[in-house]
């Protein structure tokens, strides 16, 4: 199989976030900065510009739940 890096590194990003005592909103504002790293890069591997938007469309969710939580802090 071919090396994906981004899944490697997502992996590694879990495993020490899982490490971390997050509670509530910065739990979800780091899952939701991941969420959008993850879309993006998956997103530029597809064939077609639809499969491509899609992945874009998640990301930019992640992106207004990120948004969301920030306001709630405040």
């Amino acid at each position: 199989m071919k090396t994906f890096r981004t899944l490697e590194l997502s992996e590694e990003f879990y495993e020490i976030s899982e490490m971390l005592d997050l509670k509530g909103n910065l739990r979800d504002q780091l899952r939701a900065a991941s969420s959008i790293a993850l879309n993006l890069s998956e997103g530029n591997a597809k064939r077609t510009p639809k499969e491509k938007r899609r992945y874009d469309h998640t990301a930019y969710a992640s992106v207004q739940t990120m948004y969301e939580s920030r306001h709630r802090l405040t």
